[in-house]
């Protein structure tokens, strides 16, 4: 009997894809093997318009690294368990399942991020000054209080110090390079 995965085992999973997907280990096909009869055709490279520069140097801000809430997260889990049957039975391969749950996450990440931002123009003390969708990353430029009161906001995993924006933005000015 298969068990539904917990909440904990989904983070896992989807957190690998995204570590996965930021090392540049989502290229599995190799031309060598390619052929003519391949179904599958390589999904083109999302085509993010980068962020407007944020107002203030990001080492002065802070990051809210935002989680999916848990309707997000049973859409995932239903997904992934729909995607995983797909594998066992042969119906899609599972590179073709990862890059859909992967783009179902990314999907997910960038709608909280979204709705953050909503909700944080209506805070007083907090002011959005730039977004990373695909990280599901938000730096803000705000007071003490507010932004400790952010953490219980479930959506809010963590408050990270404001240069880890920087270097999230750097990680996705690299191109990613599929490995040999």
């Amino acid at each position: 009997m298969r068990e539904t995965p917990t909440r904990r085992r989904l983070l896992q999973t989807t957190g690998a894809v995204g570590v996965a997907g930021l090392a540049g280990c989502t290229q599995f096909t190799n031309d060598d093997d390619a052929t003519e009869d391949d179904d599958v055709e390589p999904e083109p490279e999302p085509e993010t318009e980068p962020e407007e520069e944020p107002d203030i140097d990001p080492a002065d801000g802070i990051v809210a690294a935002l989680d999916l809430d848990e309707d997000a997260e049973a859409e995932l889990m239903e997904l992934n368990e729909e995607l995983s049957e797909q594998v066992q039975a042969e119906e899609i391969a599972p590179e073709e399942a990862q890059a859909e749950l992967q783009a179902a996450q990314s999907d997910l990440i960038a709608d909280a991020v979204s709705a953050f931002e909503t909700d944080a123009e209506a805070m007083d003390g907090i002011v959005v000054e730039g977004t990373i969708p695909e990280m599901g990353a938000v730096l803000l430029d705000a007071e003490d209080s507010p932004a400790i009161s952010l953490l219980s906001d479930g959506n809010v995993a963590a408050l990270l110090p404001g240069i880890e924006f920087e270097e999230m933005q750097a990680a996705q000015e690299q191109p990613m390079q599929p490995e040999p």
